[in-house]
């Protein structure tokens, strides 16, 4: 993973190819992972699934189960570029206080639920 890095623990008799995911894809994928699925994850798990759907779209995959992983969690991108929208559109959200929320549930009404 990376720019033609190979880590030294990386024992290539268990795979037979890599697919190349150019950054921008696994970046893409990363944002409509968490806009479309609710699934908040890194860059190179939006590479891992840029790349399975790649093996689901291969000759002869049809029908056939594909599995990959999704190994780096999303939540150390927030301060990043790569959920900036996702950040800056949930920090413009409309916020209310709980008495505001319970007030316009009308909760107020019940008193046995204070």
């Amino acid at each position: 993973m990376g720019v033609g890095y190979a880590p030294p623990v990386l024992d290539t008799k268990l795979y037979e190819q890599a697919i190349k995911v150019h950054s921008d894809e696994a970046i893409v994928m990363a944002r409509r992972l968490a806009l479309e699925e609710g699934i908040l994850v890194g860059i190179s798990s939006g590479a891992n699934v840029c790349a399975a759907i790649r093996v689901g779209n291969m000759p002869g995959m049809e029908g056939k189960l594909i599995v990959t992983s999704c190994n780096s969690f999303g939540e150390r991108y927030l301060s990043s570029p790569l959920y900036a929208a996702i950040r800056d559109e949930a920090m413009n959200m409309n916020s209310e206080t709980l008495d505001e929320c319970l007030k316009r549930l009308k909760l107020h009404e019940f008193p046995e639920l204070h």
